[in-house]
């Protein structure tokens, strides 16, 4: 067998193994990643902080949308209400776990819905507000209740993104609702990734690409 041939048939081999390290990759990714979720809780413990909970996932990449994705979930909030609140016109407070990233994009999203009854005579003209310094935010969540003539109290998504100052946010949100009372079901707080390639499976990658495994605990 000549020099020639020996190339092609080395280059055929090669390009033969390809798709197999492929699937491996992928079967390793879907294993650790989709199946296994983050090993925080179980590696650092269930009483640990929250915060020492997100470093960890943050050293390994846990904490990014999974293949493709704009927004990822953070462990500053947790909605562990067991029922809808209700909250009446005035100001309302959500703790968080710890302080938000300074200069950093964020939605909140709630499922909410005007409450209609004897009393609320200006329940078509609830909104929902945050009412601290807050850069670059929308200044009103849409109208709730009705908008026209007929009252709707239907469930409804609403979203508010906002960034974060300079300076390190404080540990809670704070919100205004206004002309009625709400019913809200559940709150989730979503980060802004710098990219929609910021994400865990592109994290493996780099990872694989630098022979770089992380840590073990």
């Amino acid at each position: 067998m000549g020099p020639p041939i020996m190339g092609r048939y080395l280059a055929r081999r090669l390009l033969q193994m390809i798709p197999t390290v492929l699937g491996v990759l992928l079967i390793t990714f879907l294993l650790f990643n989709v199946v296994g979720g983050s090993p925080a809780s179980m590696v650092l413990g269930e009483h640990i902080s929250p915060l020492a909970l997100e470093d960890f996932d943050e050293q390994r990449g846990f904490n990014k949308p999974l293949i493709l994705g704009r927004w990822a979930a953070t462990r500053a909030w947790a909605d562990a209400a067991p029922e809808p609140r209700r909250w009446n016109p005035g100001e309302h407070s959500l703790p968080l776990k710890f302080a938000l990233r300074p200069q950093t994009k964020y939605r909140l999203i709630l499922e909410a819905r005007a409450v209609s009854g004897p009393g609320f005579p200006n329940i078509g003209k609830t909104t929902l507000r945050f009412f601290q310094t807050l850069e670059k935010i929308r200044p009103n969540f849409p109208m709730i209740g009705k908008n026209q003539a007929e009252f709707s109290n239907d469930w409804k998504i609403i979203a508010l993104d906002f960034q974060t100052l300079e300076k390190s946010a404080a540990n809670d949100l704070c919100l205004a609702v206004e002309g009625g009372p709400l019913e809200v079901r559940s709150i989730q707080l979503r980060r802004r990734m710098d990219s929609v390639l910021d994400t865990q499976f592109f994290f493996f990658l780099r990872q694989v690409a630098r022979l770089d495994f992380g840590t073990s605990s």
